[in-house]
């Protein structure tokens, strides 16, 4: 869903952008985005923030808006749980609602801790030792990228009036907490992410380039569940 790019020609009706400008963001096509060339409404593009490479820029767009949206409604000093933080959509949305001033705390393996402490959080969780719905409580938001049980054992943990945002698919809760998330592409959220990123708060950690002969071998790696940030494609030439 994801591209970062230079226009090279544009529909009639947009202004916003002209051929030769750098800009990110997603492409309505399950596959579009991996190809050198791309046709995507204007609507989901912004431009590139400047400093930023088109490798950092790739792996944000569909990464940053599901963390970005979730978590809009965060307010100054409330606790955010973060499940698998140390992944793509996780390690964004720890800096997001750290920006936002939340105390954020996060599930991760004990070797990505010394990494999520340098983006910001405040309280780990090594799932692989603790069950953390014994180690936290009253959180006021869950954001679940883990899925399974995580979101039924998940409202164990927030306070009453609390919202559990799960952005995996899984089968709905009963409960009036809980909220099914798709991210919704968007150039308006991603220049107000790009303000982020140009002000130093907000980056994006890439585990790895690969070329795009070598796409299955990416799906291989991200399904592993073991990647620290964002696995991005460039074209063959690159």
């Amino acid at each position: 869903f994801d591209l970062s790019g230079v226009v090279t020609a544009v529909g009639a009706e947009v202004t916003e952008f002209r051929p030769g400008d750098e800009v990110f963001g997603n492409v309505l096509s399950r596959s579009g985005g991996y190809a050198e060339y791309a046709a995507t409404p204007a609507q989901f593009l912004a431009h590139r923030p400047a400093g930023l490479d088109h490798i950092h820029a790739a792996a944000l767009p569909t990464a940053v808006l599901t963390a970005w949206q979730a978590l809009t409604d965060v307010q100054p000093g409330q606790r955010v749980l973060v499940h698998a933080a140390a992944g793509g959509v996780g390690h964004l949305a720890v800096q997001i609602a750290k920006a936002r001033g939340a105390y954020v705390i996060g599930t991760a393996r004990a070797a990505n801790h010394d990494f999520l402490r340098g983006l910001g959080a405040d309280e780990l969780i090594d799932y692989t030792a603790t069950d953390f719905t014994t180690a936290v409580s009253a959180v006021d938001i869950v954001f679940d990228l883990v899925g399974g049980d995580y979101a039924a054992r998940s409202l164990r943990v927030l306070t009453p009036h609390g919202r559990m945002i799960d952005a995996q698919g899984e089968e709905p809760l009963d409960d009036p907490r809980y909220h099914r998330l798709w991210f919704t592409p968007s150039g308006a959220d991603l220049r107000a992410v790009a303000d982020l990123v140009a002000a130093g708060r907000l980056r994006a950690e890439i585990d790895r380039v690969m070329s795009l002969a070598d796409a299955a071998e990416a799906h291989k790696l991200s399904e592993s569940g073991r990647v620290r940030g964002k696995i991005v494609l460039t074209t063959w030439h690159d």
